[in-house]
């Protein structure tokens, strides 16, 4: 909170303040969007973040099932900043990563539906043709059929590692610059205006996240739920659909989920050690449309104890706190703790996800 009223007048919308106000009296269901993440479309790379052509095509043929509105990312977030409400289904593609296989396997069948889609891509692999990349040609060759290419970092490194030695100045220094240089290439290369960045990993911190709020740009994680007004807007949930998460009866309920109206998080977003304690949780959102009994948490997919408070605030009226915490110590490399709620005037679920990054003792990490 003592962020966001410092940081106010660097932003034209930021979450739990102006964003807040803005849409207090949005319907719930008009200021909500689901965005998804793939990385390969194809049968031979790895199955853990990868779909198979076949699989993204039953994806894309649940969302016409679902009448669901395809629109682009920035489509959806400027409306959702603005206060306009938009489509109830509205739905967004990206893609991290730029390998050959999203323009030989998923554009045609985004192309042939005319869906607009984002891919974050790494300037120096497309430059090296590192892993089987797609080419700059092919990238504006999608970008002239309704695609958005944006910054994923030049290096795809893990941004919260620092050098040997190297101070959180000069750490912070040097990221910037590797997402900086990346902006420079797409500009240069694709005439790149706008300032997105979707973090190598998902992995972000809370000093790497102002800072770039300051830069003026959004970021997108990969922790999973949609977003509505009070989304952090530098840290934007996507629900990833590959690998174990390529199920379509699963994705469809996540199609369907609901952004809970947050008014606060902890803990905060840090980077952590392996086999420290897990941290709590909490999760404080205004009780509207919640069904209470409904309420529950769960860490890594295994349901974990939850407790739910409710009490009245003074500028936010009826307040859920829900209050989470996984038995045992942080895992090594990347976990979530999800909370779900079922709607009481819909079938549909809320959802709200925290990502969790913890390296070895040596600070090493886990791609």
């Amino acid at each position: 909170m003592f962020r966001t009223i410092l940081l106010a007048a660097v932003t034209a919308c930021f979450p739990f303040s102006i964003c807040l106000a803005a849409n207090e009296l949005a319907n719930t269901h008009s200021s909500n969007a689901v965005l998804l993440q793939y990385h390969h479309v194809s049968n031979s790379t790895p199955a853990i973040t990868s779909v198979t052509p076949e699989q993204f095509e039953a994806h894309l043929q649940l969302i016409e099932a679902l009448d669901m509105v395809v629109l682009p990312v920035g489509d959806i977030i400027s409306g959702i900043q603005s206060g306009r409400p938009v489509p109830k289904n509205a739905v967004a593609i990206t893609f991290d990563d730029g390998y050959e296989s999203i323009y030989s396997e998923a554009f045609p069948r985004l192309k042939k539906r005319n869906w607009p889609f984002t891919v974050f891509i790494n300037p120096l692999a497309i430059e090296d043709g590192h892993g089987s990349q797609m080419t700059w040609q092919q990238l504006n060759d999608m970008q002239k059929h309704g695609a958005t290419i944006a910054n994923h970092s030049h290096y795809h490194n893990h941004l919260l590692q620092r050098l040997e030695h190297e101070t959180e100045t000069a750490w912070l220094t040097r990221t910037l610059d590797d997402i900086r240089l990346a902006q420079s290439w797409l500009n240069e290369k694709l005439k790149v205006k706008k300032t997105w960045v979707a973090y190598p990993y998902g992995e972000m911190n809370e000093t790497l996240k102002t800072a770039l709020l300051l830069e003026g740009y959004l970021g997108f994680s990969q922790q999973s739920g949609p977003i509505n007004h009070t989304t952090d807007w530098q840290a934007i949930p996507r629900f990833p659909a590959s690998g174990i998460y390529a199920n379509v009866n699963t994705l469809k309920t996540k199609l369907a989920s609901l952004a809970f109206e947050v008014i606060q998080t902890s803990p905060s977003h840090e980077l952590r050690m392996a086999g420290e304690p897990f941290p709590i949780f909490r999760l404080v959102v205004k009780d509207r449309d919640i069904a209470r009994h409904t309420i529950q948490c769960f860490h890594n997919g295994a349901s974990i104890e939850t407790n739910v408070e409710r009490k009245k605030d003074q500028k936010n009226g009826s307040l859920l706190t829900i209050t989470t915490m996984p038995e045992g110590d942080l895992p090594l490399g990347r976990s979530r703790v999800n909370c779900t709620a079922k709607s009481t005037s819909s079938n549909r679920y809320y959802w709200h996800s925290m990502p969790f990054i913890a390296t070895n003792k040596n600070r090493e990490f886990v791609d």
